[in-house]
């Protein structure tokens, strides 16, 4: 997120030209795809030449989202992706992940948050160490099992290598 650039930017960076930038009847299809995109997400803000930097934190996160989703992704990874939101902008968000999923897109995301982990997973990997410490699914995925998981018990022997 660039917080000197204003919404429509930041919106557009992946589908920016490094060497022809926009112009013209693009600029024009990009403001009408970045306003559509804004509606999907439930955007609160004036315009899309505001700074993004003046939009709430849970907001400016969903333009983060929606750069992204402008590209029609078969994959979207995210990293802690409701950290520091409000529980209205989470909710949303959540409802969000739903229609993706439902969408045919796969969402891999890192979460610090148990709660988020259980109630949105079908499978989640305990890292320990740079190892899996854990691969939980279906009936395995409750909270003793990830706090287990994330202590060390039953540690794996695999490696993932970064």
């Amino acid at each position: 997120m660039l917080a000197s650039r204003s919404i429509f930017e930041n919106l557009l960076l992946p589908a920016w030209d490094a060497h022809d930038g926009m112009t013209g009847l693009r600029v024009a299809q990009a403001r009408d795809a970045a306003l559509e995109m804004g509606r999907r997400l439930k955007l609160k803000f004036g315009g899309l030449d505001d700074l993004i930097g003046s939009l709430s934190g849970g907001n400016a996160q969903k333009v983060v989202i929606g750069k992204w989703l402008l590209r029609n992704p078969r994959v979207l990874l995210l990293d802690d992706p409701t950290k520091g939101i409000d529980v209205g902008a989470k909710a949303e968000f959540y409802h969000l992940l739903g229609e993706l999923r439902a969408g045919g897109v796969s969402v891999l995301f890192n979460s610090s948050d148990e709660d988020e982990l259980l109630s949105l997973c079908d499978r989640a990997i305990v890292m320990l160490e740079g190892r899996i410490a854990a691969e939980l699914r279906g009936a395995e995925l409750t909270r003793a099992n990830l706090i287990r998981a994330s202590l060390g018990a039953g540690h794996s022997e695999n490696t993932v290598s970064a």
